[in-house]
């Protein structure tokens, strides 16, 4: 059965956007797993790209996401390819305000889709981690729009997001995550005094 959930998961059968039966999703996360079938990204993004997980944008409200191409092989895990599309989305409305493909040609990844921390997860495990980590990046989200000095539990909860992101983020498109908003993770990095590397080079 694990099997199975890992082989959809990996190729996308099944939405890492999509939250427990027990629990309805948020609205970002509503908004997250609609963006393709939606204008103006229903257009540009096939149903079979899977979508990123939400980065908090500099306008209050505002996250980005991007798209990527996703290949069946012969083993568990799929072939990953560079994203192709990203979009802005509204979290309140629900709805991409801006999509397009990206400029370069989408190319093929070496690294796996799923961090090592998700390979003992069942798929119920999995939506549940996945609807914290929206949580966690909605939390995030208010406290990058104030730029203020965080409190204590505003640090933990900076760290909690960090660990959450770095459990269930594709390892292959960390750079990618970078380039959605460089300003959110160097804040991150001054907040929190950690963050994800910054962006390298595609080769």
């Amino acid at each position: 059965m694990k099997r199975t959930i890992s082989l959809l998961l990996a190729l996308g059968l099944l939405s890492a956007c999509k939250a427990p039966v027990t629990e309805p999703p948020s609205a970002l996360q509503r908004a997250v797993a609609s963006a393709r079938s939606l204008p103006p990204c229903d257009a540009t993004v096939p149903m079979e790209w899977p979508a990123s997980w939400p980065i908090p944008a500099k306008e209050i409200g505002k996250f980005k996401i991007f798209f990527y191409p996703l290949r069946a092989a012969e083993t568990d895990s799929p072939e990953v390819y560079s994203p192709a599309a990203e979009a802005s989305i509204d979290a309140a409305q629900g709805t991409p305000i801006s999509c397009g493909l990206t400029p370069s040609s989408s190319t093929q990844l070496s690294k796996t889709r799923w961090p090592a921390a998700t390979a003992g997860l069942n798929l119920k495990d999995f939506e549940a981690r996945a609807r914290r980590l929206y949580d966690r990046t909605e939390a995030m989200a208010a406290l990058y729009d104030g730029r203020r000095n965080l409190s204590a539990l505003e640090k933990r909860s900076v760290q909690e997001f960090l660990e959450l992101f770095e459990s269930l983020a594709e390892p292959a498109l960390l750079s990618d995550y970078y380039r959605l908003n460089p300003d959110f993770w160097e804040w991150l990095r001054t907040a929190a005094g950690r963050s994800i590397p910054p962006a390298e080079k595609r080769k």
